[in-house]
């Protein structure tokens, strides 16, 4: 039944309950509604059926069980009527971690601002090093949290998947959305695209922005003082001043661009 639902869907905890499942489905699903930070509400033969979060269940009226085990819990309930519940864990990736790591040895301190409930959030911060995390938060939650950081005059960037984080990423200075995985929704809101879902080389990209940055300091302070030169050089009168200012056109075009081509040689290593 929760496959039925959820093959609509492109959110990764969605798109892993269809993939578990290996049978056919036989429920004809119509009035669907994906309710942001919640779950989805669909009707079978007439009949509203529930799969999402515990705040799906209360908005509905729905008494649901509580679960007491770690991971992101999915409940399911059938014309008001609570049926069970999923739970649904992926181990973390050591890549993670070194990520986390390498952002704080950069002087950006992560924040992780999540849909799941406290204890499940709680476990995932401390496993790869995040002290600071808000829990079961709703999207509009999330647009909150980062409006007060922007508040502060302190630069974001929010890295995301899901449909839910969409209002999320537009609000963020930068929007960083995992390709693999990621809604339509996120990629199209988001400035960058990451294409396979490695978060490590969200480190990767800041380095890479750093020393575009960089880059493109160089080439601008270097042409205005070539021209500058020039222009002096033409004021007192000094010979041959058409290859100077030959130099000056192409020969700094030239320079600038091997000089930006230095990007092209960034690598994953810390030292890049």
């Amino acid at each position: 039944l929760a496959a039925a639902i959820e093959q609509y869907s492109t959110h990764p905890i969605a798109q892993s309950i269809v993939a578990h499942y290996k049978g056919e489905n036989e429920y004809f699903v119509e009035n669907l509604k994906n309710i942001p930070g919640m779950g989805i509400y669909a009707e079978i033969d007439r009949n509203p059926v529930l799969v999402g979060n515990e705040k799906l269940m209360r908005k509905y009226g729905v008494t649901h069980k509580q679960c007491s085990k770690s991971g992101t819990i999915v409940h399911i309930a059938l014309d008001g009527k609570y049926l069970g519940h999923l739970v649904i864990s992926d181990g973390l990736k050591e890549s993670g971690k070194q990520a986390i790591k390498e952002l704080k040895d950069a002087k950006i301190e992560p924040i992780m601002l999540t849909g799941d409930n406290g204890e499940t959030a709680g476990e995932i911060a401390e496993a790869v090093g995040i002290e600071n995390f808000e829990h079961s938060l709703l999207p509009e939650q999330k647009v909150e949290k980062i409006e007060a950081l922007s508040a502060q005059n302190k630069k974001t960037a929010f890295v995301g998947d899901g449909i839910n984080d969409a209002p999320a990423l537009a609000a963020s200075n930068v929007g960083i959305a995992m390709g693999g995985l990621g809604s339509d929704a996120a990629i199209e809101t988001a400035d960058i695209v990451i294409m396979d879902d490695d978060v490590s080389k969200i480190p990767l990209l800041i380095r890479i922005a750093k020393k575009a940055r960089l880059i493109a300091k160089q080439n601008i302070v270097f042409s205005i003082a070539v021209k500058v030169g020039v222009l002096l050089l033409s004021t007192f009168g000094a010979p041959h001043i058409m290859w100077f200012a030959a130099f000056a056109d192409a020969g700094v075009l030239l320079l600038a661009v091997l000089n930006a081509m230095r990007t092209m040689k960034i690598s994953g290593g810390k030292n890049a």
